[in-house]
């Protein structure tokens, strides 16, 4: 099966249905995205919070938080023949 990417909005409803007390195995097959793919954001947003209290953060929020988080892109010896 290929990746997909998954989106803000994903994640977003990712983290409103971890609010309501949802496992990991059942929110897997609704969503289509590895368990452990879901594990690694549940981390993620527990870490930054976004799993405490009653409001969503919103997707700017999440978005902010993603590029944060982000690594940058490797970096490899410089080509001859790009130079």
């Amino acid at each position: 099966m290929a990746a997909r990417r998954i989106d803000v909005l994903d994640i977003r409803e990712l983290i409103r249905r971890l609010q309501l007390g949802e496992e990991i195995r059942p929110l897997s097959r609704d969503l289509q995205i590895s368990r452990n793919t879901l594990t690694k954001y549940r981390d993620w947003a527990r870490t930054h919070g976004f799993l405490e209290g009653p409001d969503l953060p919103s997707p700017e929020a999440i978005s902010a938080a993603l590029q944060a988080t982000a690594s940058p892109p490797p970096v490899g010896p410089i080509s001859s023949v790009e130079t």
